[in-house]
């Protein structure tokens, strides 16, 4: 009699350390959802994930020696490798996940950002925020490879890009298509000046020499088409 009963709670113990391995697993799992592909993920989730799949090797371990006493454990040896099959996904295996790539991208005024190569999203797509952040727009800009003179299409595939830096730069003249061309270069105003368009003080933007329209290059979309001369 006392041998079914320790055989029972040697069953219901496997029994609780199985649940427990089973949660520590999706708690692996959705940890690795959430980190596993970030290049340089916070020490917080490397030091969550060597915990977590620590304990569950304990309890494995565990479940195994239980296993072993079990009055059914003629074919636990089978069952065990088949736990330790299992748990072959949960070895720390970090350093072998694909890496996914980043481009490095030098911006006006010395700031610097990095963006993760998609395929099918054109640069302007991947720069787009960072543009934003910083007031700046692509129409006033020219792209180039690395360091180099090698302008690059803002349009272009990321992905097809056979480098891991360019450079943005703000062009000093720019054309905007007009019925009368504007003739706009960059300037700085050190006078009380205000921009024509969103009619906030402006200290750095463009001019046109024709006509002397004046705006911040963010507010380059919405300048008249029109050069209105002045005689």
């Amino acid at each position: 009699m006392s041998t079914d009963s320790d055989d029972m709670d040697i069953q219901q113990e496997l029994k609780n350390i199985q649940n427990v391995i089973s949660l520590t697993r999706v708690n692996i799992e959705a940890l690795n959802a959430k980190f596993a592909d970030i290049q340089h993920p916070p020490a917080m989730y490397l030091k969550e994930y060597e915990d977590l799949t620590s304990k569950l090797h304990e309890l494995e371990a565990k479940e195994r020696r239980l296993l072993d006493q079990s009055s059914n454990g003629r074919d636990s040896p089978e069952l065990s490798e088949s736990y330790r099959s299992k748990n072959e996904y949960y070895k720390p295996h970090y350093d072998s996940l694909p890496r996914p790539k980043f481009l490095r991208a030098h911006l006006p005024n010395q700031q610097r950002t990095s963006v993760q190569v998609r395929e099918g999203q054109t640069l302007r797509e991947a720069l787009a925020k960072a543009m934003k952040l910083r007031n700046l727009i692509c129409e006033v800009c020219c792209v180039y490879l690395g360091d180099s003179n090698t302008p690059i299409n803002w349009d272009i595939d990321i992905s097809s890009l056979d480098c891991e830096e360019i450079t943005v730069k703000i062009i000093d003249k720019f054309p905007i298509p007009t019925s009368i061309s504007h003739n706009f270069v960059r300037k700085t105003f050190f006078s009380l000046v205000f921009c024509e368009y969103c009619r906030r003080l402006l200290f750095q933007g463009f001019c046109c020499r024709t006509c002397g329209y004046k705006f911040h290059q963010r507010c380059a979309a919405g300048v008249p088409l029109h050069c209105q001369q002045v005689l």
